[in-house]
């Protein structure tokens, strides 16, 4: 199908971005937590204080947050199973991905993930790749064709012992595949203020947002070959020199934009740890490499904004797998508005 106008183009990515509402019955998978000491009373009293109390605690040196509290938790006596931090929940939800168990609880005690409506009801946002009739939770290595579908999960009288949950689809499936990733070597800057190879990274380690000035979970690893593929170096030569190595469809936010690297070049200005933009010394094609593995992470936020999903990349402030995932897809939308 060919669009020839712009109008519309603009029609169909309002259609192809609009939420898709599930239609189900919640599951009922609730049970009563018995421990409602005095300590965890008062661990749940710090969690309480949201994003304030990330920064605050301390972090062990892989970059989790020791306490790991839950942001814009409001008082609740954790009748509730799946919102009780002493649990280890793992669940089929409603609505959700048929027949994949998500690991509830890494959400309810990753920083900045869980929000509450009310005492009686709380949601957190995760993703799932789909081909054909497998889901999975992370990239699966030697697969070049996946669909990413994004879901919000909520849960009803969670300030009871009866607490049941639901998810919907909040996005048209995404195309995804494994072309915008880091060299394995990236080292990536850390809550903690240390710096970790992209490589060792795990679920729920904390990374630096250097845009927002954040700490950020990670929520989802890929990992895998991209055989026949060089990589670009992208960086800064002189006062500040950085250069981070990344494959051809990884996102740079410039002046005029989200790019590839692929599109970049000398003298273009991409975004820097300061806010302002700065111009590109470095901008280079390398060789291929036979059995190139290539990394890559999504980081936890509330938004799907551009600015809540960067890192700090070898020095180099750059976009994570979901914005990669965005860039990718929106070129597929251009291409469906062939200019005549």
């Amino acid at each position: 199908m060919k669009f020839a106008t712009a109008k519309n183009f603009a029609v169909y990515a309002a259609i192809a971005l609009q939420t898709v509402t599930a239609a189900c019955q919640p599951v009922d998978i609730s049970t009563e937590s018995t421990r409602r000491g005095a300590d965890h009373d008062a661990t749940f009293e710090a969690s309480a204080k949201g994003a304030d109390v990330v920064g605050d605690n301390a972090t062990d040196d892989s970059g989790r947050n020791a306490a790991s509290p839950v942001q814009g938790a409001m008082e609740t006596n954790y009748a509730c199973t799946l919102l009780d931090p002493d649990q280890d929940t793992t669940a089929v939800i409603a609505g959700g991905p048929t027949g994949l168990k998500i690991p509830i609880s890494k959400y309810v005690k990753t920083p900045g993930m869980l929000t509450y409506a009310s005492t009686s009801q709380a949601s957190f946002k995760f993703s799932a790749f789909k081909h054909r009739n497998i889901w999975t939770l992370e990239w699966p290595s030697g697969v070049g064709a996946y669909f990413i579908h994004n879901f919000e999960a909520t849960i009803t009288a969670a300030d009871t012992a009866k607490c049941l949950i639901s998810a919907k689809e909040t996005s048209a499936p995404e195309a995804r595949t494994m072309l915008g990733c880091f060299d394995p070597a990236t080292k990536i800057q850390m809550g903690n203020g240390t710096r970790r190879k992209i490589d060792a990274l795990k679920m729920g380690d904390l990374v630096l947002n250097p845009v927002t000035g954040k700490v950020a979970p990670v929520v989802r690893i890929t990992k895998g070959p991209e055989a026949g593929k060089g990589l670009y170096l992208i960086g800064f030569g002189g006062k500040g020199a950085a250069a981070v190595k990344v494959t051809s469809k990884h996102p740079f936010m410039t002046n005029l934009g989200l790019r590839t690297a692929a599109q970049l070049a000398p003298g273009d200005r991409i975004l820097t740890t300061g806010g302002l933009f700065r111009k590109l010394d470095v901008v280079q094609a390398l060789p291929e490499s036979a059995g190139q593995i290539v990394v890559n992470i999504a980081l936890g936020s509330t938004t799907f904004a551009a600015n809540d999903h960067m890192v700090l990349a070898d020095g180099i402030v750059s976009g994570d797998l979901l914005l990669q995932e965005r860039l990718e897809n929106m070129s597929r939308l251009s291409s469906l508005n062939p200019k005549n």
